[in-house]
């Protein structure tokens, strides 16, 4: 039997897959990734970065983010369901 989470934010991914992060811990989401073009479902845990590097201007940026599949999502980007986790 499968594990259940419960689902504190979520966001469709840029390739129309769903993003639910269930739990935060530390610098780690656990996030499950519902792909229904690849019959996919996947959770495991993803680490939260906090700096992105522009390296043209020699910028950097702090932003919490999330990097699946080479796509960057924005913690600020999900849509929170409820408190807590």
């Amino acid at each position: 039997m499968a594990k259940r989470y419960g689902t504190i934010a979520s966001l469709e991914g840029y390739h129309g897959e769903r993003l639910l992060i269930h739990k935060v811990k530390k610098d780690l989401v656990l996030m499950t990734v519902e792909d229904d073009q690849e019959d996919e479902k996947t959770t495991k845990w993803y680490r939260l970065r906090y700096e992105v590097i522009d390296g043209y201007n020699q910028k950097i940026t702090r932003l919490p983010y999330i990097v699946y599949k080479q796509d960057v999502y924005a913690i600020d980007d999900f849509h929170e369901w409820k408190r807590g986790g």
